[in-house]
């Protein structure tokens, strides 16, 4: 019988993901965040690597499946987000991309030092793009906040609800993760309960809710080479002025860039 996982916290999902000793899961990602903060993604040559060793350090909601990525859990990832929402509207850290400008020293220094990397497929896909497709065996993980954002309307919010519904998925996932995420989700804890069970009606799935878990301890980073470390010391000496001046050029070409990936990946 298909299963929805309830969670609290988007980073429950590691947890599980250890205990069941998953490898190589398709993942579609159903979320106004990554959660992959931290990490670097070739998507042309479908690889990955760590460009912060802080975020390497530990899991939290917001780099979990970063850390599934780098562990060999997850091989695939297809990101779906409304348009507001990814990496142009997450005021916190986000994923990298090959085609990021200002992450080019970043990607020169992981070349020179010869860091670990993992293999992954990612496709970041618009609602109105994705074509409902999933794998047998494919892991739906849906975060609420792609659906009830604190920054969506009540009339945005029913929209997508219905919308989501009444989509016809190719298969019907085995297991299906549905995450509350009450730091970016409306407070609606009733209209989170009747979707949960709108969908388990849909995939005719038992409801599990989760308890809290204790976080297992996340990967360790390999001791940082000599131009990783130079890196370190450049950054700790730039002007805060300039720092504040380099996140206004990241946001403004993130935006121009988030405009070309999201259509680069529609089929």
């Amino acid at each position: 019988m298909p299963e929805i996982l309830i969670a609290e916290e988007h980073d429950q999902l590691y947890e599980i993901w250890v205990e069941r000793g998953e490898r190589n899961l398709a993942v579609t990602h159903v979320d106004f965040h990554c959660d992959m903060r931290g990490l670097m993604v070739d998507r042309t040559h479908r690889r990955a690597h760590w460009i912060s060793r802080h975020e390497a350090s530990f899991v939290d909601p917001g780099n979990f499946l970063g850390h599934a990525i780098m562990q060999g859990m997850v091989r695939s990832v297809k990101w779906i987000h409304d348009p507001h929402g990814g990496r142009l509207h997450d005021d916190g850290g986000v994923v990298k991309y090959e085609s990021d400008v200002l992450a080019q020293p970043r990607q020169w220094a992981h070349r020179l030092s010869r860091g670990d990397e993992a293999t992954v497929e990612l496709e970041e896909l618009y609602f109105e793009h994705w074509d409902n497709q999933l794998e047998p065996g494919e892991v739906l993980d849906i975060d609420w906040d792609a659906i009830a954002s604190k920054e969506y309307d009540a009339a945005k919010i029913r929209h997508l609800i219905d919308s989501f519904l009444a989509r016809q998925f190719s298969v019907i996932p085995d297991t299906t993760f549905l995450v509350f995420s009450p730091d970016y989700s409306i407070p609606d804890r009733q209209l989170f309960e009747t979707f949960a069970q709108r969908l388990a009606d849909k995939f005719s799935a038992e409801i599990v809710r989760l308890p809290r878990p204790t976080m297992a301890p996340a990967s360790k980073m390999p001791p940082r080479s000599l131009p990783m470390r130079v890196a370190g010391t450049v950054r700790r000496h730039i002007p805060q002025s300039l720092k504040r001046a380099k996140r206004g050029v990241s946001f403004r070409l993130r935006a121009i860039a988030t405009r070309h990936d999201v259509q680069s990946d529609v089929r």
